[in-house]
């Protein structure tokens, strides 16, 4: 089966006045979106909107999974992927809470599964060019995908 399954992962955290919440499964899956259309046999899994946010506990609204359960979750959906006999999977993460813990995960499922193909565009920010500042760029993008969205200062 040539079909590439696109997983996203995110956060659920309080970037600030400047930004609305949710930010960080929002953008990824809109850029997953955009790709799945120009694109055939891509298959966009619903975004896991929860990450390893415990380096923001301290700020109001923060969602955080323990490291551990983070990883039983990756590893969980990559492996219900897999015996689903899709072998191309395209992980897109946004928060840099979770990249261990997928990490992990994808290796425990490599090593179970070593046909699979498991890519992580976890620096896909890059794709966009050289950016000074990645707030400015988040809340336009957000802005953009989703302009009736709330923004906390309103």
């Amino acid at each position: 089966m040539n079909t590439v399954a696109v997983l996203i992962f995110g956060a659920c955290e309080n970037h600030g006045d400047h930004m609305a919440f949710g930010s960080d499964f929002i953008m990824p899956y809109e850029l997953a979106r955009r790709i799945a259309g120009k694109y055939e046999n891509i298959l966009i899994y619903p975004s896991l909107p929860y990450g390893v946010s415990s380096h923001h506990k301290d700020f109001f609204m923060t969602i955080s999974l323990e490291p551990n359960t983070m990883i039983n979750n990756v590893r969980d959906i990559l492996q219900s992927i897999v015996s689903n006999n899709i072998k191309r999977i395209l992980i897109i993460n946004v928060h840099d809470g979770n990249i261990a813990p997928i990490e992990l995960a994808s290796r425990i499922i490599k090593e179970k599964n070593p046909e699979v193909v498991i890519s992580c565009l976890g620096s896909w920010r890059s794709l966009v060019g050289q950016i000074k500042n990645f707030l400015m760029f988040g809340m336009a993008w957000v802005i953009e995908v989703k302009p009736k969205l709330p923004r906390c200062w309103l």
